[in-house]
């Protein structure tokens, strides 16, 4: 897939993602949404597919992304990470707006919880 590869290529250093692209790659990382929507179209992609590597990349982002915004002592997941100097305060958006929450693509991605890996 041209656009997976893209993303791959370009908006993943490091291990991990960046927000966005325009002449180059941002200094911006992710946020909780940009990996709960990717891991939502891989795992699309796979079962459309039934190519593994879009499955196991899928099982990677997820775990970054558990690492990166889970808040182990409540649950649920904070829109972006500890590392932001500018944030006063790291919000959970745990309701759905125009677009689905990091939460709720995560309850929808709840079959990698369950996985052997």
């Amino acid at each position: 897939m041209i656009h997976r590869s893209f993303i791959r290529r370009e908006l993943f250093k490091d291990g991990e993602l960046i927000r966005n692209y325009r002449q180059g790659a941002s200094s911006i990382r992710g946020f909780a949404d940009d990996y709960a929507f990717l891991i939502y179209a891989l795992l699309d992609l796979y079962e459309a597919t039934g190519n593994v590597e879009h499955f196991k990349w899928a099982i990677e982002l997820q775990a970054k992304m558990d690492s990166l915004f889970y808040d182990e002592r409540d649950g649920g997941y904070y829109s972006t990470t500890t590392e932001d100097p500018s944030l006063v305060l790291r919000m959970k958006e745990e309701y759905d707006g125009a677009e689905p929450s990091p939460v709720r693509c995560c309850l929808q991605l709840d079959c990698l919880s369950k996985l052997p890996y």
